[in-house]
């Protein structure tokens, strides 16, 4: 599964229905643990903020990100078997 929709999965299971902003070292230890870089896992956060799945937040010198209450169900990316869909 690609770090991509591994972070998506990670929200949508997780934090969807909450309103609490994650720290971006949660998902770069979350990319570290599946044999990607950290570097990698923050890229991807932007992407995903770029494509307005989820919002970031500054907390002094790190970012934290949600998943972004606007996007409805409709327009959530799907994953079905690993695959984003």
């Amino acid at each position: 599964m690609t770090l991509r929709n591994r972070i998506i999965r990670y929200f949508q299971v997780k934090y969807s229905k909450s309103d609490d902003f994650i720290n971006g070292v949660v998902i770069e230890k979350l990319a570290l643990g599946t044999g990607f870089k950290a570097s990698n896992a923050s890229r991807r956060l932007r992407e995903l903020c770029e494509e307005g799945y989820l919002e970031r937040q500054m907390q002094g010198i790190s970012v934290a990100y949600r998943w972004k209450s606007k996007v409805y169900p409709s327009e959530q990316p799907q994953i079905t078997q690993g695959k984003l869909l």
